[in-house]
């Protein structure tokens, strides 16, 4: 290993720098509104964090029609069915990450 005080200086990218990323929880299958630096080119990524009624859902995702662009702007999370329609009985608490592309 080399001396630390050697090493080049390290320079995080712009789009590192701005990633933006919280915890929210469902209700009926859709998340509270969530205020956020949105853009076209904002991509927003969601997992599981504790899972509750998911035996149906299919997929989380922040649709179209729930985003609104803007600094601030906002989004929701929604519980899918495979039949593409909201799952109610979804409540789990979900991890979110937004990054622009």
């Amino acid at each position: 290993m080399g001396d630390a005080r050697n090493w080049p200086a390290v320079t995080i990218p712009p789009s590192v720098a701005a990633m933006q990323g919280g915890t929210t929880t469902l209700v009926l299958g859709i998340s509270p509104l969530i205020v956020a630096n949105i853009t076209p080119t904002s991509r927003i990524v969601c997992t599981v964090k504790d899972p509750a009624g998911v035996n149906l859902t299919a997929s989380y995702g922040a649709l179209a029609s729930s985003r609104v662009n803007g600094t601030p702007g906002s989004f929701r999370i929604t519980a899918m069915l495979a039949a593409g329609t909201i799952n109610i009985l979804d409540g789990s608490t979900v991890d979110w990450l937004i990054g622009d592309a």
